[in-house]
């Protein structure tokens, strides 16, 4: 009978070689896969590029700036209860820079402390029957409902506002003549 013990470091090192083979196997069946799928849309792509390629020859879509077209500008901040809801009151003036009458937006107002750390974004829709005649300013009472339960919510309501800072990103713009313009 042949002593197995003999014959161990022999079969350790022979499953150690087969492991690696098996491995070094799979990883160059995967790259033939992946060669073969490339080489199939390779005629799709207007040059022989990989994914990785294209994506960092686009050149990202420039945003229009809306905000040079509609603007708001924060009055103030109030804290109101009524009943027993509690709201965060921000008087706003819209300025409508077009030369064509709105009849809607859509923004973002978000809210940062004097360290530019954000406190709170609050989306503003405005849809008001009048609209947004071109060339005006007008009044608009925003608002969000309060939740003393939600840190961010107590920070804004007890942060004086002349220690806050906002900036307004308009979102959307609805003309009475049925365009929008969005980003």
């Amino acid at each position: 009978m042949i002593k197995v013990r003999k014959f161990l470091p022999y079969i350790l090192i022979a499953l150690i070689f087969f492991g690696i083979g098996f491995f070094a196997g799979m990883e160059y069946k995967a790259w033939e896969i992946r060669k073969a799928i490339s080489d199939v849309f390779a005629p799709i792509t207007k040059e022989n590029k990989t994914t990785t390629e294209m994506l960092k020859s686009t050149t990202p879509v420039p945003k229009k700036d809306l905000n040079k077209k509609v603007d708001v500008t924060v009055e103030n901040k109030e804290f109101k209860e009524v009943g027993y809801q509690s709201f965060i009151v921000i008087p706003v003036k819209i300025h409508n820079y077009t030369d064509k009458d709105i009849k809607g937006i859509s923004g973002t107002l978000t809210f940062y402390d004097i360290f530019g750390n954000e406190i709170k974004r609050i989306t503003l829709p405005y849809d008001d029957v009048a609209g947004l005649p071109r060339g005006t300013v007008t009044d608009y009472e925003a608002g969000m409902d309060f939740n003393q339960f939600i840190d961010l919510d107590v920070k804004l309501r007890d942060t004086d506002f002349q220690n806050l800072k906002y900036k307004w990103v308009t979102e959307k713009i609805v003309y009475n003549d049925g365009t929008e313009e969005a980003n």
